[in-house]
């Protein structure tokens, strides 16, 4: 052998270093075979005959040792972190168990795998832990490659790394290890005739070379490989052979995996609903952390679960236990899992939850889009084809067109004076009814007796009949006096009566086609409109929470800190922000915000009849409504809607996020349930208790003029109904709720009992 063999110092004395803390090699890490590289291929050892087999791993200690298996029942062990080999017996049975032994310290007991692909010391050195290592060369003499998941290599150093391969003269019986360490030093342990050195070597892009200073030039130059998974000397030692030694080790490619969490460990899941589950890897050393969702028990080809935990469960799944399973993908044996209990969803009669009321006609929208009318049609504001005193109808009736086909694909609806605008899903706007001072932007058309639009017709952007029709409209409102606003791409398009001002346009003119609002008091351009509404001689917009209002103000109501009346510009409402959504009394004498906190603001009429935000007298700037009708009171929140009830005289219901009604003011001119204890109008938010048959109004999805949307669908109405507007069946007043629905079989309204 070309290399001197070192003197090694007796084994027992070496033992504190030989456990073998080496900062080359990670403390109290499992071997490659722990982590997810994959088995060796098949080829079980003969019994008795381990001779030219290689295995390694590492000791309890974090060092790497070789076990190399001589012929004459010998085996050499090398040890990286000090640079030493010893040469000791063994012995094997046919039942796969031996031992190495020795007069001292050694290895002790082990047994190998039935492939032969692992060797197990059961009580590595008595150190009270089993060690496994893997099989780097057969029997055969052909060596395993590189164990995949290995990390990669350091740029510029090979350090942390271990590799090994036969030599040129010793093919057939020799093994050399080479442990890079730091420093760009690397031992070489050739277990052939047990020595080891300890040498310098040179690396940089992919390439290098190990020599040894003096006497015999060393293994010399060599490449690694792209993947860095081998090492190829092109003229190992000068012996004109090229040999290739593959990388089994690096510092840092060593981890386990203890175990898996998820979050949450059950749930319970809706059908047709998502539910999302979040999951982490436990474990030692650089493991991944990536988890592999799966699911079992599902039984509807829309039920699954991606790769981030979201599962979604279909609507006809027909399961009724889900189990939601993550696994840690570098050891998919280590999982958790979720039991997801599935409910099917609630069941409604028809619901309607789209409810627009006036004070003589209602629309109803149904969830297929569809449109329902009832009330008064006196100037063919139904659409269905009629107009005059007794064109009306005191149940709900489909709006058809002239064809007799369903009028389909509606979003919203508007109520005006006399007319109805409604807006399809698909931007264009249409109305029927009477065109009183151009509030349908027909110009001079449709306005007069006889001369009704009483079928829905496109609206046009010229105003005449044949022009081109407006599109892009994203949402309306009208009001009773005959003023209308589109929003169309975030501006204000109106049309109608000015008289107050309520058009925004700087002037009292009527306008008779649609025209845009441009600009708001101080100049600014109008954009980014949120949404619009528009009251009886009032109007109000919303812009990031921010609100802007014009039209008549004799009570305050526009919340600008006056009673200057026809303010005919938008002006901005001094302080007002977090602005969602605005009610105003039919009759347009007091306003109300309710903003994104749950909180509720009102301005304008509050005399000593209504008392609608508890105090009496009239306010001019929006004020907090509280709970005892006191401005020092508790404030009112958790209001997730409202409407006003009744006409200028009128009561505010707010809905509640748990589903309950509260009411302040003219509760008798809405027509509602009075406790025997009201014996007049509190002047504070009142909770309503009880329906006409005595049952609690709770599970409230929506409120309108008259109207309460309850979850399950049902629809109570109460207040005037003269003219029929309740579509109850019956014209005369009922002050107290009505239950009904829409019956898909029959089409018409049947009372809830």
């Amino acid at each position: 052998m070309r290399c001197m063999k070192k003197t090694k110092p007796a084994f027992a004395a070496r033992l504190g270093a030989a456990i073998f803390a080496c900062a080359l090699l990670v403390m109290g890490c499992p071997s490659p075979a722990d982590s997810d590289s994959p088995p060796p291929p098949p080829g079980p050892e003969p019994a008795a005959q381990l001779e030219n087999t290689v295995y390694g791993g590492l000791n309890p200690g974090g060092a790497w040792v070789n076990v190399s298996f001589k012929a004459d029942g010998k085996v050499i062990c090398s040890f990286s972190n000090d640079n030493s080999t010893n040469e000791w017996s063994y012995t094997y049975q046919d039942d796969r168990t031996g031992a190495i032994s020795s007069g001292g310290w050694s290895p002790g007991a082990f047994t190998l795998s039935a492939d032969g692909g692992t060797l197990t010391f059961t009580n590595f050195g008595n150190h009270g832990a089993s060690k496994t290592f893997d099989r780097l060369r057969k029997k055969d003499l052909t060596p395993s490659p590189s164990p995949a998941g290995l990390v990669a290599l350091p740029a510029a150093s090979l350090a942390g790394s271990v590799w090994g391969g036969g030599t040129p003269q010793k093919e057939n019986t020799g093994w050399l290890t080479l442990a890079f360490k730091s420093g760009m030093k690397v031992v070489c342990a050739f277990s052939a005739d047990n020595t080891t050195n300890e040498w310098d070597y040179t690396y940089a892009n992919n390439a290098g070379a190990i020599t040894t200073g003096s006497g015999w030039a060393g293994p010399g130059s060599f490449t690694v490989t792209g993947d860095g998974g081998a090492l190829v000397f092109d003229n190992y030692g000068g012996h004109g052979a090229a040999k290739t030694f593959y990388r089994y080790y690096q510092e840092g490619s060593v981890w386990t995996i203890s175990g898996v969490s998820i979050t949450p460990e059950s749930a319970t899941v809706q059908k047709g609903q998502a539910k999302d589950f979040t999951a982490e890897a436990q474990g030692t050393g650089g493991f991944p952390q990536t988890i592999a969702w799966s699911l079992t028990g599902s039984q509807a080809e829309g039920t699954s679960i991606d790769q981030n935990g979201k599962l979604t469960v279909a609507l006809d799944e027909g399961a009724a236990v889900l189990t939601v399973r993550a696994a840690a993908t570098g050891a998919p044996d280590k999982y958790a899992e979720a039991a997801v209990t599935l409910q099917d969803p609630p069941v409604n009669r028809q619901p309607v939850p789209r409810i627009t009321a006036g004070g003589t006609d209602t629309f109803l929208i149904k969830p297929d889009g569809t449109l329902w009318a009832a009330g008064s049609n006196q100037y063919g504001q139904h659409g269905n084809g009629l107009y005059g005193i007794n064109a009306g109808s005191n149940a709900f009736v489909q709006v058809k067109d002239a064809a007799g086909s369903p009028i389909t694909q509606v979003k919203q609806a508007a109520i005006g004076s006399g007319c109805t605008v409604i807006l399809k899903e698909d931007g264009t706007v249409w109305g029927s009814g009477r065109n009183g001072n151009g509030s349908l932007g027909f110009g001079s058309l449709y306005s007069g007796t006889a001369n009704y639009l009483t079928r829905f017709t496109q609206l046009t952007v010229d105003g005449t009949a044949s022009g081109a029709p407006i599109t892009g409209v994203t949402a309306l409102s009208q009001n009773p006096a005959g003023a209308i606003f589109l929003l169309k791409n975030g501006e204000i398009w109106t049309a109608g009566t000015n008289t107050d001002g309520q058009l925004g346009m700087g002037d009292l003119i009527n306008k008779t086609v649609f025209t845009q609002v441009a600009t708001d008091s101080e100049g600014n351009p109008i954009n980014g409109v949120e949404a619009v509404y528009a009251f009886n001689g009032n109007s109000y917009f919303i812009k990031g929470g921010q609100v802007w209002a014009a039209g008549y103000n004799v009570n305050g109501q526009l919340g600008l800190g006056v009673t200057a009346n026809k303010i005919n510009k938008f002006t901005k409402i001094p302080g007002m922000t977090g602005a969602a959504k605005i009610i105003a009394a039919p009759a347009g004498g007091l306003a109300v915000i309710l903003k994104t906190d749950g909180t509720v603001w009102g301005a304008g009429l509050n005399d000593s009849q209504d008392k609608t935000f508890g105090m009496t007298g009239n306010f001019t700037s929006f004020t907090q409504i509280t709970g005892d009708g006191t401005l020092t009171g508790t404030p009112i929140t958790g209001i997730r809607s409202l409407a006003c009830f009744g006409g200028n005289l009128a009561s505010v219901v707010l809905l509640k996020e748990d589903g309950t009604v509260l009411i302040t003011g003219n509760i008798a001119m809405a027509g509602l349930y009075r406790p025997p204890e009201m014996t007049s109008n509190e002047g504070y938010p009142y909770i309503i208790g009880k329906d006409k048959w005595g049952t609690g109004i709770t599970g409230v999805q929506e409120v309108a003029n008259g109207f309460f949307l309850l979850n399950d669908g049902t629809v109570l109405g109460s207040g005037s109904n003269g003219v029929g507007r309740l579509g109850i069946g019956v014209a005369s007043a009922d002050s107290t709720p009505v239950g009904l629905w829409l019956d898909d079989a029959t089409n018409h309204i049947r009372f809830a009992q």
